[in-house]
């Protein structure tokens, strides 16, 4: 018959397990050792003879009572009852562990000889007592259902009946429990077995301690752990000091675990060490310090592993630091690292998001085996990089290698066609997504909500919106933005009080700007007030620069411009560009140039080498049809070495996706396009929309002809490799790239010759403006002609309108005239001419270096090679190359 004890172990049940403390059960030396206080370890070689007390434990209620276990021999009955229960109290089933292949390998009997083990997986878990003697018990435990809640009871089983835990096992069951759902568990147990004395703290039990702490994370419960390490004389050890970095680290403590390990004695440290440092450093937000450590680790000659160059990697993309992510490439090559999908995916990240894209395209061209997530780097380089064709040509180039997207693509993918505002090619993806299984996530629904907001669809995306089950902050937000981009302002504020009224999801920053932009854009003052004073009463968020520039934007854009300023003035940040240039754009649209050059002030003060200030200014100044303060504007850009960046547009016809910047003409129906453009600007022309320009002075085209000759002849020269490329300076006018001589004396004789034909062009006298080059005889070999036919009456309304259009294309076709040139012989010679209709009458007047000097003449006619031609007002010109004809003699005197 089973006695006392059998009786409890068979009705024990996991359920309604509970602590209970059992010091009144304990004998009288556990009495001794518990007025003592807790102790974690026996006296030692290796410890203080004095008790060590930390009670490493997160609070009262989850500290299990310092309870002293029973000797082997006690044989009470209630305190194992009590002891069992206290042992499994919140023991919460889970993952099975790493004990389970230990006891499933052989039949042990928890290291004792005194019971057995047999592993019937057919059988419940139990502990059943039979005939045999009262110490002979049989432990049966299918081991697929073996989980924590199981290894306390084998634990507290063991303990009971008097068995001996080897190491080992007991550092296999502390481990499993540190991994699991409840690392506070494994602290617990450890405790336990430390009051008992079943277990001397070592360094792999202090481990297994500071990685429970790390995932909970607990700093205090850390330090205390800290302190016993120091205590024990155990900081030396680089197993447990690696532990240590890494729990400081993941308690987002990363200073504190610099230094640690900077206190840590000479040779402690190794490259895991510092990897853990640099790691922590990224994980708080702090990549300069990241970097900073990795100088230091390589100074100290540590030995970099791929870790490190993976840290290191993240670091320098984040802060832009291209210099170091070219020598962690270098190094990972010098190495001998492979460049896996790893690998791989962080160079190719680190690039774009330092802005090279075509180095991030190297690396990814250069893998030989390449995954889903190298395909979803590239991608979303591109699409950071504003690169919106490329990204969705890759897609298309994955989809033919036969890769298959995942949930992170798509919505990168989306986010492009959104940019670009293809909306047939955001289609074709979200069918793509129906046909796969993939758009299941929340972040590719708002994408696409987003994606077709963008592109005009606002019934798809709210058709999207209606259909999501689930709905965050970014659904909302994406729902209202679009409605206020699309002019649907009442939409926007009604679906921003729905979302009030559900109360499900707060609003953040990015809800409120959709909903100030919704304000701005319908004019509607009072509400954006009332919704801007709610952001910070109401949800306790502090306005960004961003909000303060809607707020410009929407008293600008109701002409309340001092408003505007004492809103600025009383503002608690300072105003940075955003709100200087909805400013500047208010003015522009009330037509207050004195106040616009005020604003245009503050922005060149924030950015004096930036050209948006000047630029917006120009237009403010061509607003109000102040075309002469326009020319000297750009003027002053050129001399200060500032340019436009061209403005990149897209427009997606039949499914494909077109890119084009200003003055483009490298498609392959360019010709077709200008005209229909030089169409529409007669259109508009035709109806008065430019009767403003006519007010420009007389002599202003002759100005940009000019203009437009000195950067004309200054390319020709370079493309003729008549001087060494150093002489030029590679700029942009009217938006094409173009070379300007930046010699001192090369720019002064091309400026002062261009410059001098200013009032003959005015008059209308100018025929032609070549450029010849000339052998070491001084023969022409070569003429670059410029025949012009400018209107002296300036009466067209097109006038200017169409004038930078003209100009630019013959620019871009001289960038591309090489090949229809000819070589020039050594020693040669060139120079400007000018030919006339008619010559002033001033016959005392000084002759200019535009005078024809050329002394030998071609006997034949020449050869002409056309070039660029336009014809419209105010401006006719055509572009020809002329070449001595074949039958040109070699010696004209002859």
């Amino acid at each position: 018959m089973p006695n006392e004890a059998s009786r409890s172990l068979l009705s024990f049940s996991l359920k309604g397990l509970r602590r209970t403390r059992l010091a009144k059960w304990a004998s009288p030396v556990d009495q001794k050792r518990k007025a003592q206080g807790p102790i974690f370890c026996k006296p030692s070689s290796c410890c203080p003879k004095q008790p060590i007390v930390c009670p490493f434990f997160l609070d009262d209620e989850e500290r299990p009572p310092p309870v002293p276990f029973p000797s082997p021999t006690a044989t009470a009955t209630a305190p194992r009852r009590r002891l069992l229960s206290a042992c499994c109290a919140g023991a919460a089933p889970s993952l099975v562990l790493s004990l389970c292949a230990q006891l499933s390998s052989t039949p042990l009997a928890l290291m004792s000889t005194t019971s057995q083990i047999s592993v019937e997986k057919s059988r419940p878990f139990s502990i059943a007592k039979t005939s045999f003697p009262e110490n002979k018990c049989i432990l049966s435990i299918p081991i697929p259902r073996l989980s924590q809640c199981h290894i306390p009871l084998l634990l507290s089983r063991a303990i009971v009946s008097g068995l001996l835990l080897k190491l080992p096992l007991v550092h296999s069951v502390l481990r499993s429990l540190s991994l699991g759902p409840a690392p506070s568990l494994s602290l617990s147990f450890l405790s336990l077995l430390r009051h008992s004395g079943y277990l001397t703290l070592d360094n792999y039990s202090l481990n297994i301690a500071l990685s429970a702490t790390a995932r909970l994370p607990s700093v205090s419960v850390g330090a205390q752990l800290h302190s016993l390490t120091v205590k024990l004389g155990l900081v030396s050890d680089t197993f447990v000091l690696n532990s240590l970095i890494n729990m400081y680290s993941s308690c987002s403590y990363p200073t504190t675990a610099r230094l640690v390990l900077d206190s840590a004695p000479q040779g402690a440290c190794d490259a895991v060490s510092w990897n853990t440092v640099i790691a922590g450093y990224l994980r708080g937000g702090m990549p300069n310090k990241a970097l900073q450590a990795f100088g230091q680790m390589a100074k100290e000659q540590v030995r970099l592993d791929d870790v490190t160059l993976l840290n290191a990697l993240v670091a320098s993309g984040r802060t832009g630091t291209a210099k170091v992510g070219r020598l962690c490439h270098a190094l990972v090559i010098l190495n001998g690292i492979g460049i896996n999908s790893y690998m791989g995916s962080s160079l190719i990240s680190m690039y774009a998001k330092c802005g090279l894209a075509e180095n991030a395209r190297k690396v990814f061209d250069g893998m030989y085996e390449r995954n889903v997530v190298c395909w979803t780097s590239m991608i979303s380089g591109y699409t950071q990089l504003g690169k919106f064709k490329e990204a969705v040509e890759l897609f298309r180039d994955m989809q033919i290698s036969g890769m298959k997207a995942d949930d992170a693509t798509i919505a990168t993918v989306v986010s492009s066609c959104a940019q670009m505002g293809a909306l047939d090619l955001g289609r074709y993806v979200h069918a793509y997504c129906d046909v796969h299984g993939l758009g299941k996530e929340l972040a590719v629904k708002n994408s696409l909500i987003d994606m077709y907001s963008k592109c005009g669809d606002i019934k798809k995306a709210y058709e999207i919106f209606c259909g999501l089950t689930k709905r965050d902050v970014f659904s909302w937000t994406a729902m209202i933005m679009g409605f206020a981009v699309n002019g649907l302002c009442g939409q926007a504020l009604d679906l921003f009080a729905h979302m009030e009224e559900e109360g499900e999801v707060m609003p953040n920053e990015v809800t409120f700007l959709g909903v100030l932009t919704s304000c701005s854009h319908g004019g509607l003052v009072e509400q954006g007030y009332h919704h801007f004073q709610r952001m910070s009463m109401v949800y306790n968020l502090a306005p960004r620069i961003e909000h303060y520039g809607c707020m410009v934007d929407l008293l600008g854009r109701a002409k309340l411009l001092a408003e505007a300023e004492q809103f600025i003035k009383e503002m608690p940040i300072a105003p940075d560009l955003v709100v200087w240039r909805s400013l500047l754009f208010a003015c522009r649209a009330c037509g207050e140039v004195g106040y616009a050059e005020y604003v245009a002030e503050r922005i060149l003060e924030l950015e004096p080498k930036k050209f948006e200030g000047h630029v917006l200014l120009s237009n403010v100044y061509a607003t109000t049809s102040r075309w002469a303060d326009v020319n000297k504007l750009r003027t002053s850009m050129d001399g200060s070495r500032m340019s436009k960046q061209p403005g990149c547009s897209f427009i997606e016809v039949d499914g494909c996706v077109h890119e084009f910047f200003a003055g483009d003409e490298s498609h392959a129906e360019t010709e077709a396009i200008y005209n229909i453009v030089l169409g529409i600007n007669e259109l508009i022309c035709l109806n008065g929309v430019m009767d403003r320009k006519n007010q420009s002075p007389q002599g202003q085209i002759a100005q940009v002809v000019v203009e437009f000759l000195e950067v004309a002849v200054s390319c020709i020269v370079f493309l003729k490799g008549f001087y060494p490329p150093r002489a030029f300076q590679r700029r942009r006018y009217m938006n094409v790239v173009v070379q300007k001589a930046h010699h001192p004396e090369l720019a002064s004789y091309i400026h002062s010759t261009t410059s001098g034909l200013l009032p003959f062009i005015q008059k209308g006298l100018v025929e032609r403006v070549v450029v010849i080059f000339y052998d070491k005889e001084h023969v022409p070999i070569e003429k670059f002609v410029f025949k012009l036919a400018v209107n002296q009456s300036y009466g067209s309304k097109l006038e200017e309108a169409n004038l930078e259009f003209a100009l630019r294309a013959f620019l871009i076709k001289l960038t591309v005239a090489e090949p229809v040139t000819k070589p020039l012989p050594p020693d040669g010679s060139w120079e400007v001419t000018a030919y006339f209709r008619s010559l002033p009458g001033d016959g005392d007047r000084e002759a200019q270096l535009w005078i024809p000097t050329d002394t030998k003449l071609w006997m034949q006619p020449p050869q002409i090679t056309p070039i660029k031609s336009v014809s419209c007002d105010p401006l006719k010109m055509q572009l020809y190359l002329e070449h001595p004809s074949p039958t040109e003699p070699k010696d004209p005197a002859s």
